[in-house]
């Protein structure tokens, strides 16, 4: 809040890093710090929002490790909301594995198999040209698929 009165303007870096800057405190505290963490990365992302700058995967990665840590499933599910309405440029398979863990450790399985299906598409070179996801999005899908796979046997 201090930067544009001082006039600096924040980009998304600055966000970024501000919302990692929660998701450290999500991973070291007690239960109370890391509801804390997820509530304050939220006013930051919410803040980008409103400085009009566009969110990345990075943005959103972050967001899902702070709500993985506080093990906030509700955050999660919108945060899957943001990403599908958002469309990041940016779509790579490090990031949607962060984000489809996340939905896996709350127990939404099929939601991370719908999920991965939609950044594939969504993402440059997602599949090849016989219609089937690439060697790094292989790796992400064996694991969503092991997850319903290990569900389903429980």
């Amino acid at each position: 809040e201090e930067m544009p009165s001082d006039g600096v303007r924040p980009d998304a870096v600055t966000f970024n890093t501000l919302i990692d800057g929660w998701s450290r405190v999500a991973a070291r505290g007690g239960f109370s710090r890391r509801q804390t963490a997820t509530s304050g990365a939220w006013k930051i992302y919410e803040k980008m929002l409103e400085a009009k700058l566009v969110p990345s995967m990075i943005t959103f990665t972050t967001l899902a490790k702070t709500c993985s840590f506080a093990q906030d499933c509700e955050g999660v599910t919108r945060l899957v909301s943001e990403v599908r309405t958002n469309r990041p440029r940016d779509v790579e398979p490090a990031s949607t594995s962060v984000l489809c863990k996340a939905l896996i450790g709350c127990g939404f399985l099929d939601e991370a198999r719908a999920f991965l299906d939609d950044m594939i598409d969504l993402a440059p070179k997602g599949r090849g040209k016989d219609g089937r996801p690439i060697a790094a999005w292989s790796r992400i899908e064996t694991a969503v698929s092991q997850a319903l796979k290990d569900s389903s046997a429980a």
